[in-house]
């Protein structure tokens, strides 16, 4: 799978064509479900995610980013894409180019092996599983952010498999993953591991209480306890070869684009409150919470009569 460095104008009028079928699928059918009570504070129950991405899957849109032929879109087009699917917290879900599973499939298709693609890769491209990315530790322990050199979780040799021991914090989509990726510290680097999921070595701590809402599984603290990984699923980090000058650099312009689907999504909830200004933000709330209560005092006041 390679991610496509073309930007010529066909290109992005094909992008713009695939972001707007994607810009009409959650307004209609992913826009409405928001309040859908399988919606939790830890994200969308895994039943509500698998119905969603059937939705999308019978509109012919699932990861619409990879294309049958298991190439990407261009870095300009896939933007184009997730700004158009970020106009619903759901949206990205929906159609299986959420984080992390989206960056996950991108780095499986550029360094996995063959065999690897089709045990790890391909489930996630179908939707039929998620992932979670191991990699950041808890800041009290000196754990890594987004230093690798930081990592505290390590990785040693044993025969034909690593044993993997160490604490992640603020892990995406842990509980009811399918595919993990594992980064520990090794005497060759900082290093990847594929792992199945779940895995009796891996334990959930707890799962955070954050002010998002929209990832399945929420964001986990993970204790890791001798995991043992064949050596046939490691795969040490080399950021020269899987991201080589030029793509790093196309990777960059789609910054703008992603920031403009939190624009969108900022213009929706003005729209919503019907506010100009974020001061104008709070003191509609406050209406609506007011006459909320209101409301709930009236129901009081006639179920009392009645």
């Amino acid at each position: 799978m390679t991610h496509g460095t073309d930007t010529s104008d066909r290109d992005i009028d094909r992008g713009r064509k695939l972001a707007a079928r994607v810009e009409a699928f959650v307004r209609e059918v992913i826009i409405p479900h928001e309040r859908d009570p399988r919606c939790g504070p830890h994200g969308p129950s895994e039943e509500f995610v698998v119905e969603m991405r059937s939705w999308a899957r019978d509109s012919g849109l699932l990861t619409p980013h990879i294309l049958p032929d298991g190439s990407h879109l261009t870095h300009r087009e896939t933007a184009l894409v997730l700004r158009a699917a970020g106009l619903s917290p759901l949206g990205p879900v929906a159609l299986n180019v959420a984080a992390p599973d989206e960056g996950n499939m991108f780095l499986l298709g550029r360094v996995a092996t063959q065999e690897q693609k089709a045990r790890f890769l391909q489930p996630l491209i179908n939707g039929s599983r998620r992932s979670a990315f191991f990699m950041t530790e808890p800041a009290a322990e000196g754990g890594a952010g987004s230093d690798p050199s930081m990592l505290k979780t390590t990785a040693r040799r044993d025969g034909d498999y690593w044993i993997v021991n160490g604490r992640k914090a603020f892990i995406t989509g842990a509980l009811g993953a399918g595919v993990g990726i594992v980064m520990a510290k090794s005497e060759e680097g900082a290093t990847l591991f594929l792992v199945d999921l779940p895995d009796p070595a891996i334990h959930i701590e707890r799962v955070l209480d954050t002010i998002d809402s929209s990832m399945p599984g929420g964001h986990a603290v993970v204790r890791i306890e001798n995991l043992r990984v064949p050596a046939s699923q490691i795969k040490l980090l080399d950021l020269v070869e899987a991201l080589d000058g030029r793509a790093l650099a196309e990777s960059l312009n789609q910054g703008p684009w992603i920031l403009d689907s939190w624009k969108d999504l900022h213009s929706r909830i003005m729209d919503y409150l019907e506010c100009n200004t974020i001061a104008d933000v709070a003191k509609a709330v406050e209406q609506k919470k007011s006459a909320a209560e209101k409301s709930k005092r009236g129901r009081r006041a006639s179920n009392k009569k009645s």
